[in-house]
């Protein structure tokens, strides 16, 4: 949360026929995302082959993409690793985590 906090972005995979979605064992559609490009880019294999790594602003985030996947009932796959695991959460906890976190650091600042 720190280092996603400090760099103001979170990472996702994109293709031409939308973002890379991930499913759980029951079928429902997980949102995954990275701290970094780079393990983004990790996981652009198999299915994800044709997808590239998005920023994704923590403005976007709070404001369009956590509200799309709650509006929808969709989970968020944090760190996913190229053998599928990672840590799943709702959207808005997601959320409330990351605003913790930049709370912390406004709070060392002053």
């Amino acid at each position: 949360m720190k280092r996603v906090a400090d760099w103001g972005t979170l990472y996702a995979l994109r293709s031409a026929s939308g973002w890379a979605l991930a499913q759980d064992d029951a079928g429902n559609q997980i949102f995954p995302v990275w701290p970094h490009e780079r393990f983004a880019a990790l996981c652009a294999d198999g299915d994800w082959s044709d997808a590239v790594t998005v920023e994704v602003p923590l403005d976007e985030w709070f404001e369009e993409i956590s509200k799309t996947l709650a509006a929808k009932s969709m989970k968020v796959a944090v760190f996913r690793l190229p053998e599928g695991r990672g840590v799943v959460v709702d959207p808005e906890r997601l959320s409330k985590d990351l605003r913790e976190e930049l709370s912390l650091m406004e709070d060392e600042e002053e």
